[in-house]
């Protein structure tokens, strides 16, 4: 790809806005708005990628960046915040390597083959993404968690990504019913020495107890 095809193509869309502009119908419009959703999604992709590509050649770290979203947020000149949730979506739905150099396949398959097909947004990544790293999932075996992230991923499409997320954490929820470990340290009662001032000037003592947890069984 060369730099200038992307220049192309929104010079083509900025082209369809202004023939929009000065006579588009309603139908039109509404048709125009539609294809903005496959439009976002392919811009989406093609931002991931680049910095998916970019972690990858160690380029970031190359440059002494220890934040890709800083680059990210500087060059697209866009809020922290949304530059994250790119770096978060290609850490999560593209291919990565270990320190040998061998690719490894993305963390989220599923998410991934919905979101380079266009059936899930950025954002649905990032929700999913989050939720993965969330103490509930992290608590979820991996064979367990890939069947979830299939549901997940098989109703992408057709959801917000609100509604999408709180899909699954229904899931996580309904697999992860006991919770964390409880903590069974024992309490241990620790004596404790406070002084009060007296009207008098001498300070009176009183003796107390709190129970605490014991740093071992």
């Amino acid at each position: 790809m060369t730099s200038t095809e992307p220049a192309a193509t929104a010079d083509r869309i900025r082209a369809l806005a202004a023939g929009l502009r000065e006579n588009g119908t309603d139908q039109d419009a509404l048709n125009a708005l539609a294809a903005t959703r496959e439009l976002t999604r392919a811009i989406s992709q093609l931002q991931v990628e680049a910095v998916a590509v970019l972690q990858r050649s160690g380029a970031f770290a190359a440059a002494g960046h220890r934040r890709p979203e800083s680059v990210v947020a500087s060059v697209l000149t866009v809020d922290r915040g949304r530059a994250r949730e790119i770096v978060r979506a290609a850490e999560h739905v593209a291919a990565r390597v270990d320190l040998q150099g061998q690719v490894l396949p993305p963390v989220l398959p599923a998410m991934a083959a919905a979101f380079s097909s266009g059936a899930a947004s950025l954002q649905h990544v990032d929700l999913i993404a989050r939720l993965l790293d969330s103490p509930a999932a992290r608590r979820i075996p991996p064979y367990a968690w890939t069947g979830i992230e299939e549901q997940i991923a098989a109703v992408a499409d057709t959801s917000t990504p609100t509604e999408l997320a709180r899909f699954g954490a229904d899931l996580v929820r309904a697999y992860d019913q006991d919770g964390a470990e409880p903590d069974e340290r024992e309490p241990v009662q620790v004596n404790e020495l406070r002084l009060t001032p007296l009207p008098t000037g001498v300070a009176g003592r009183s003796a107390g107890c709190s129970p605490t947890r014991s740093a071992t069984r």
